[in-house]
């Protein structure tokens, strides 16, 4: 396995040959979330892979602004265009990589994966993110307290163990405080046309959302022009609550 170093965190494994899987995580979270399924690609996976922390999030650096097209643009700096693409995206990393898929990015998109994307926004969604987005940073005494505060945001609280070294990565020590290492501002999310994304895209996409899903649900994602693989028993991380089933589908869908 080796790191990339640029502005984005990044790591890679895998053969060099064959597709490159780019798996994206979602809002508030970072690539540590994917950790459950690499080792099964030991095995399983005849290709690369690549997982990300997205602008703002994790160990990547924080920006004055985001959108989907700031992070798919970032994303598509670092991956090599010439080689065949699957990109794997849960939440917002499911609308980042419909908008990789695109065909605006110049990128080989061999099939793409969204997994649990909240498509049913109100106002007062909106609005919440962008009160978020403008209060300030949140610190904390003691380190315990912040993890425990990064996995309920992210809604990992209960599927991650607090004193993993996954769980650590959520925050920030500066001092004697600590923090989130997400950046506040990701939390302004502007309105999207899901639709008309989901069709900009050439490469076949694959839909997915767990059943106990409380973000996102089979009925909303079906506006994406596709037909919803139901992950049963499974919530907002089918990935990481059950990483082989997730593997399964996803190694059956690109067969």
């Amino acid at each position: 396995m080796k790191q990339l170093k640029a502005h984005l965190w990044s790591s890679a494994g895998g053969s060099e040959e064959g597709p490159l899987i780019v798996f994206i995580h979602g809002l508030g979270a970072n690539a540590t979330v994917w950790n459950r399924v690499l080792p099964i690609l030991e095995s399983d996976w005849r290709g690369g892979w690549m997982t990300i922390d997205l602008a703002g999030h994790g160990r990547s650096s924080h920006q004055e602004h985001y959108s989907i097209g700031d992070y798919a643009s970032g994303i598509a700096a670092i991956l090599p265009h010439e080689r065949e693409i699957i990109v794997i995206g849960h939440s917002l990393g499911g609308v980042v990589a419909l908008a990789l898929n695109s065909g605006l990015y110049g990128l080989n998109v061999k099939d793409c994966f969204a997994v649990g994307i909240k498509t049913e926004w109100r106002e007062e969604d909106y609005e919440r993110g962008k009160q978020f987005a403008s209060s300030p940073v949140k610190w904390f005494a003691n380190r315990s307290a912040a993890i425990e505060r990064y996995l309920k945001v992210s809604g990992l609280i209960g599927l991650i163990d607090l004193g993993s070294s996954e769980a650590a990565v959520g925050i920030l020590q500066e001092g004697g405080s600590f923090r989130l290492a997400s950046d506040p501002k990701v939390n302004d999310i502007n309105p999207i046309n899901f639709e008309a994304l989901a069709k900009m895209g050439d490469a076949p996409i694959h839909l997915s959302c767990g059943d106990q899903d409380p973000v996102a649900s089979p009925k909303g994602m079906e506006t994406l022009g596709g037909p919803v693989h139901v992950l049963k028993r499974r919530g907002h991380y089918p990935f990481v609550e059950d990483p082989r089933g997730f593997w399964d589908y996803v190694r059956v869908a690109v067969q």
